[in-house]
């Protein structure tokens, strides 16, 4: 994509920021009645999708430079890590440190200009994000240079499409109800859109509704211990279940407790028998994450412009557990 397209899609992405996910139309003053816009589905990029270490990653440039960033859907805006910064060569703010609160808790950090963010050839404003390490490294010893979250990703409609590892961005306008592509059944499941721009979905665990943050940053699902309480499990199950240590941004540890469930049901769609830690430290925006495992085996479209989130049918799609 040439300097000048990506310039005028960096005007289009400016002038929307006051109307994050807002489908309206206007028409002209003294114009007439107002015509109903059509519905209108632009790609703005295609990105190949790794999955490292339980991560999302997809390839980015900032400064200039090639970079990888982690998809996080449950993250509220953009974060590097120390080495990232350091190589990208970003300017620290030197007016202090600021706070990142997230499902792991709350850590204080420094904070760098991220400019000349480009995704697919979509250029985004500089703006100040904090620094902080992510989760530990596993097998593959390649760090991410950090994670893009929400305040980017709903700029645009996003498919998630994990057996083909690849990550779709659509402009999407004045659309409502089933307006997708494809050509394949799918299911629709109505969001819950918070203010900061994560998506909430219905799920029922045990039979008791509850709400799930769609987490792409979580390499598992967990739910909360007062969720837990309401669906039926006691304070006894979960003393005896097994104990297990979780790390989040900024090396905070999270205990839980992997119980097994009898059945979680999302999107019309029942698994059995479903092993998901109960957390002491509460996801404080919804019930329960609902991370990876869910995805991996799915094609998803999260539309931010209608709230809604479609998952196609597929025979083979299951719960990793």
């Amino acid at each position: 994509m040439n300097r000048a397209h990506r310039s005028r899609r960096l005007s289009r992405l400016l002038l929307r920021l006051p109307l994050l996910g807002a489908a309206a139309c206007s028409g002209t003053p003294g114009s007439g009645p107002q015509q109903e816009a059509a519905c209108t589905l632009e790609r703005q990029a295609v990105l190949p999708m790794e999955l490292r270490n339980g991560e999302v990653i997809i390839p980015a440039r900032i400064a200039d430079r090639p970079a990888s960033l982690i998809l996080d859907t449950g993250s509220e805006g953009a974060m590097l890590t120390e080495q990232g910064a350091a190589r990208l060569n970003l300017p620290a703010d030197p007016r202090g440190t600021t706070t990142i609160t997230g499902t792991s808790g709350t850590i204080r950090a420094n904070r760098v200009l991220l400019r000349g963010l480009e995704l697919g050839g979509n250029e985004f404003p500089p703006e100040l994000v904090p620094v902080a390490s992510l989760s530990p490294q596993g097998e593959d010893n390649r760090p991410a240079d950090g994670l893009i979250g929400a305040e980017i990703l709903s700029f645009f409609d996003v498919d998630l499409d994990f057996p083909h590892r690849r990550v779709t961005l659509y402009d999407v306008r004045n659309c409502s109800g089933n307006f997708l592509p494809w050509t394949t059944p799918y299911t629709s499941v109505t969001l819950t859109r918070t203010s900061r721009n994560l998506l909430l979905l219905p799920v029922e665990l045990d039979g008791h509704p509850m709400t799930a943050l769609f987490d792409t940053g979580a390499n598992r699902g967990r739910v909360n211990r007062s969720a837990a309480l309401q669906a039926g499990v006691t304070p006894v199950q979960m003393n005896r279940d097994t104990h297990a240590m979780e790390r989040g941004v900024g090396g905070n540890v999270v205990p839980s407790a992997v119980h097994h469930f009898a059945e979680l049901e999302i999107g019309g769609e029942r698994f059995h028998n479903v092993e998901l830690p109960v957390a002491e430290r509460a996801v404080p925006q919804a019930d329960m994450l609902l991370g990876l495992p869910y995805m991996v085996t799915r094609h998803i479209w999260l539309s931010y412009a209608t709230h809604q989130m479609f998952i196609e049918r597929r025979p083979d799609a299951t719960i990793a557990q």
